[in-house]
């Protein structure tokens, strides 16, 4: 769990509101209006084939097919006769409704048969077209546009039961997902072809009355959903994936030929309408098949019949989803680390699919687009924020530690700490440790005022701080008027007896310069010692306060030496000798005997540094 940063939150809650604003004002402007369409397009084809319903048994369709066109000609050079034919058949056979999705508007041979069939039968719907044409021209006038329709020839339309509105219409996709139920043509209301249809089916009186509202229309005892433009989700569901239909299919050749058991047609809803490639209006759907005009008209009926409605969720609702969502992934992926907050906004996902699911099994569609982008955009605006502060925090750690430690040092312990290293405990490892302590600093301290001693120390003491980063070292401690420093622990350094006695050395002529050029400081001299040996390095204290060190003899060495060494001077142990004799000009001292040690140590003098 991350650790809390009040502005790391506030600039995630920020971010997060942004994004909010940005997605509802998307969703309520309709941008991304066409992925936004196939994301609910996802929803039926996840869904897939739900059945046969029972009302699309009620369903036929005679389709004007390439086998009727191979038997009996051209289809524009057809009698009516044809079509009078199949009507009396229908007719005959005790067929409820019979619907026309054929445009007789202009005369043809047969007319008066089939006006005297559609009479006879009394149960016919015919097919009436709207036509939009453009009004106006280019430059200053504008451009408008004016209503007109395409009726049938009025021989043929007197007889008809009723009339029906037959346009289909597509998204700019070219995916038909919504069919018009009612129409306004010219302030007045309208039937579509699939509603006055289903009014002779149930029966109903000519020109009953609807009930139309905003979002839904009362119909013969349904409320059915609309969006704008009076437009009702059609239910594909009842159709098998690769596109057959779950109603029954037959050839208008067929029909003519008696080769069709006519008792199929018995109290059915019977469809006339081209199939055949070349002359039918084949349309997309969101389950990925095409179907003709007459097809997507008998699954419009099949919808409204069966009273399986979908309604989209109001966009206020989207709103407060994107709101909820975003949130979530805002606590998520702030409060969480990479590794727990991605398989949790993953986890988020499938949550917001399988409700989506669930509420599209009972007929609510819940938008598929904004509200999944909106969990990524949040968790990628979060992640980017986080990155930024960590950055940031980790170049001000390394600000500060980079007073004390150089910056291989700090990459190394912050390293350790992310990837959950910094625990207690150690290793032994070879290191070279370095005390410089101030000779006689009590007595200064009596003689002279504290502001000036301790502005004079920390000029000293910045000296041998420089001196010990220069040459890869770590100031592991402060004594007050003494520095512990450390090589090769916690990051390796090679030749770190070496660099040691550099940086002591450089120490030493530095603060000789310094007393040089500002004589009238406190005069104050360093005496450093230094040792190389095992020691146990690692993390010291307990789990809430943790200090790299490194203890054992090898630094209890380094303190005694420290201890004995003169101002000014840089004293070794045979050790740190040992290693660099080639390197250096030093001439041994003498053999001591420190405290808690039974054999002797040799040290040695550091004159110069080659």
């Amino acid at each position: 769990m991350r650790a809390f940063n009040t502005k790391r939150y506030i600039a995630g809650f920020l971010i997060t509101v942004g994004i909010v604003a940005v997605l509802c004002t998307f969703a309520g402007l309709n941008f991304f209006h066409g992925l936004r369409l196939q994301s609910s397009d996802f929803l039926f084809r996840a869904a897939g084939n739900s059945g046969v319903s029972e009302q699309s048994k009620n369903i036929v369709v005679i389709g004007i097919d390439d086998k009727s066109l191979e038997k009996l000609g051209r289809f524009t050079s057809w009698p009516r006769n044809y079509y009078a034919s199949v009507v009396d058949i229908l007719d005959e056979a005790g067929c409820r409704v019979i619907v026309f999705d054929v445009l007789f508007s202009e005369p043809a041979t047969g007319d008066a048969e089939l006006a005297r069939s559609i009479e006879n039968a009394k149960n016919v719907i015919m097919p009436v077209v709207v036509v939009t044409t453009a009004v106006g021209s280019f430059g200053e006038e504008q451009i408008t546009s004016q209503v007109s329709t395409l009726k049938p020839l009025h021989d043929l339309e007197k007889p008809a039961a009723a009339l029906g509105y037959a346009n289909i219409s597509a998204d700019r996709d070219g995916i038909v997902r919504e069919a018009p139920i009612i129409l306004n043509i010219n302030g007045a209301y309208e039937p579509s072809l699939a509603l006055a249809a289903i009014q002779k089916y149930l029966r109903l009186p000519k020109g009953d009355n609807f009930d139309l509202k905003d979002t839904a229309f009362s119909f013969a005892g349904r409320i059915i959903p609309i969006s704008p433009g009076n437009r009702m989700v059609i239910d594909y569901l009842s159709s098998d994936m690769d596109g057959t239909l779950n109603f029954q299919h037959v050839s208008l050749s067929d029909v003519l030929e008696s080769k069709v058991d006519k008792s199929i047609f018995k109290d059915k809803l019977v469809l006339i309408g081209a199939t055949a490639t070349g002359i039918s209006d084949k349309y997309w759907t969101p389950m990925g098949y095409t179907l003709n005009g007459v097809e997507i008209h008998g699954y419009t009926i099949q919808t409204i019949l069966s009273a399986d409605y979908f309604s989209h969720v109001p966009n206020y609702l989207t709103f407060l989803i994107i709101l909820i969502l975003c949130m979530l992934s805002a606590i998520i992926m702030l409060r969480f680390r990479l590794l727990i907050a991605i398989p949790a906004i993953l986890v988020l996902l499938i949550i917001y699919f399988v409700a989506a699911f669930i509420s599209f099994d009972h007929g609510i569609m819940l938008d598929a687009f904004y509200p999944p982008i909106s969990i990524v955009f949040t968790a990628v605006g979060i992640s980017l924020t986080n990155f930024v502060f960590e950055k940031s925090n980790r170049e001000e750690i390394t600000k500060i530690f980079g007073r004390f430690v150089t910056t291989p040092v700090v990459n190394e312990i912050l390293s350790a700490s992310n990837q959950g290293r910094l625990n207690l405990g150690g290793t032994e490892q070879i290191v070279t440790v370095m005390f410089a302590d101030v000779r006689g600093f009590t007595s200064i301290m009596e003689k002279t005022q504290s502001g000036h001693v301790i502005n004079t120390l920390n000029k000293y003491l910045t000296i041998v701080i420089e001196s010990v980063m220069k040459y890869h070292g770590i100031i592991n401690k402060f004594g007050g008027d003494s520095v512990m420093a450390i090589w090769n622990a916690p990051v390796p350094c090679t030749e770190h007896p070496l660099m040691a006695v550099r940086a002591a050395y450089e120490a030493q002529l530095a603060i000789s310069r310094l007393k040089e050029l500002e004589p009238n400081l406190v005069n104050m001299s360093f005496g450093i010692g230094i040792n190389t040996g095992i020691a146990l390095a690692g993390n010291m204290g307990c789990q809430r306060r943790l200090e790299y060190s490194v203890i054992g003899d090898t630094v209890n060495v380094a303190a005694r030496l420290t201890g004995i060494t003169p101002g000014g001077k840089v004293w070794i142990s045979k050790t740190t000798y040992e290693y660099i004799a080639h390197n250096i000009n030093a001439h041994y001292v003498d053999s001591f005997i420190f405290k808690g040690k039974d054999e002797t140590t040799a040290v040695y003098d550091v004159t110069d540094v080659k």
